[in-house]
């Protein structure tokens, strides 16, 4: 799934991931502790020919889209948000969100990626249900999803392992 629209907001825009957008700063960002501490990719060194590989993965998948988040001020995008495990049956996604390039941390624009991925996820999928995982001690994604309108569900105690001990999981949910 990779539709041709631009998602616009307030300081910036996303597009779906394009194999051509990514660069090295993506792939570097990607292998940097600070940005992956809570992503699973973190387990494996990211080259560009595998971030490519997901790109293009995505760009196939009839469930899954990986947006790129361009903020006014960057010519390259500076995150990603990723609609995946499209549910067409029960109307359900999951959604997740990395930004990259920490210069633009601290400023919202996770927040308004989010927001503008899951209106569009409600909206035109038609979904009725986009959920969150977020490791406990992820404030950061923690606040960005609240402030993007998501709802805590529940938590799922002990399900990851966060530098090699059990942690707890948060689920938030958008609801249409």
């Amino acid at each position: 799934m990779s539709p041709e629209l631009i998602l616009k907001f307030d300081g910036g825009f996303l597009r779906a991931l394009k194999p051509a957008d990514v660069h090295d700063g993506y792939v570097e960002g990607l292998n940097d502790p600070n940005v992956n501490r809570f992503l699973e990719l973190k387990y494996s060194k990211q080259t560009r020919e595998s971030v490519l590989q997901f790109a293009c993965n995505d760009q196939q998948s009839p469930t899954s889209v990986l947006w790129g988040v361009w903020e006014d001020s960057h010519s390259a995008h500076v995150g990603t948000v990723r609609v995946h495990g499209v549910e067409y049956r029960h109307r359900t996604a999951h959604i997740g969100v990395c930004l990259f390039d920490k210069s633009v941390w601290g400023r919202g624009l996770g927040r308004k990626a989010i927001t503008a991925v899951t209106r569009w996820a409600l909206d035109e999928l038609g979904m009725r249900w986009v959920e969150a995982g977020v490791y406990a001690d992820n404030l950061s994604s923690t606040n960005a999803f609240l402030s993007a309108g998501y709802s805590w569900v529940c938590d799922i105690a002990d399900k990851y392992l966060l530098d090699d001990k059990p942690t707890t999981v948060k689920i938030f949910a958008a609801r249409s």
